[in-house]
C-alpha cells in the first residue's frame, strides 16, 4: 500500500520523473525543483526529502550528477551541479546539506558584477556509506571518502579520508575507525 501511495505522488507531482525512473529506479521525490533531469545518473530505491533543489550550470550534455543505490537524503538538500557531484551507494544525508560543484568567480578587479562573472566549476565526490550530518555544506572540488561521518554545521573545504569523522568550520578530521579494533579513535592534532 504504501509503495503504491508514494508511486501515485510522484505520478501527479513529479510526472516527468515518474516515467522515467519511477518504476526502473523506485525513486521518490517528495516536494522540490529538479532542472534537467537528462543530466542525473541515479541508482535504485533513492528518496529525497521535501524541497529538494538540483539545478546544473555548465552546457554540456553530458551527465553530471550520479548517486549510487540507496542512498536517502532529508528535506531542503541543495545540488548544484557545474562538475560532477558523484554520491556513493547508501549514503545518509540529513536536512539543509549542500553540495556545491560550481561556484562564482571573484575578480575584484572586473567592471563585471560577481553575479555576472564566469562560473567555475570543480567535482565534488562523496564515498559509499557516508553519513553527512545536518546543515553541512560540500565545497567544490573536495571528496568525502567512504564510511565517513560529518557532523552537523561542519563545512568540508578538505578531502576527507575513507572511514574518518569530521566536524567544525572548516571541518577537520577528529576520529579515525580502526577496522581492526572496530573503534572510533581519535586522531592526533
Amino acid at each position: 500500500m504504501k509503495k503504491t501511495i508514494k508511486k501515485l505522488y510522484m505520478l501527479f507531482l513529479h510526472p516527468i520523473l515518474f516515467f522515467t525512473n519511477t518504476f526502473k529506479n523506485n525513486l521518490f521525490v517528495r516536494s522540490g525543483q529538479i532542472k534537467r533531469i537528462n543530466k542525473m545518473n541515479i541508482g535504485k530505491n533513492i528518496s529525497f526529502g521535501r524541497d529538494t533543489r538540483i539545478n546544473f550550470y555548465d552546457k554540456e550534455n553530458d551527465k553530471k550528477l550520479y548517486i549510487g543505490d540507496g542512498s536517502y537524503f532529508c528535506n531542503r538538500v541543495t545540488i548544484l551541479c557545474g562538475g560532477k557531484i558523484v554520491i556513493g551507494r547508501n549514503v545518509l544525508v540529513a536536512s539543509d546539506v549542500c553540495f556545491f560543484a560550481e561556484n562564482h568567480s571573484i575578480d575584484a578587479n572586473s567592471s563585471v558584477p560577481y553575479m555576472k562573472q564566469d562560473l567555475k566549476f570543480k567535482d565534488v565526490y562523496v564515498g559509499d556509506g557516508t553519513w553527512i550530518g545536518e546543515k553541512v555544506i560540500i565545497l567544490p572540488g573536495t571528496s568525502v571518502g567512504k564510511k565517513c561521518v560529518i557532523g552537523a554545521g561542519s563545512i568540508i573545504t578538505k578531502d576527507v579520508p575513507d572511514y574518518c569523522m569530521a566536524v567544525g568550520n572548516p571541518a577537520r578530521v577528529i576520529k579515525k575507525y580502526n577496522t581492526d579494533t572496530g573503534v572510533w579513535e581519535k586522531t592526533s592534532k
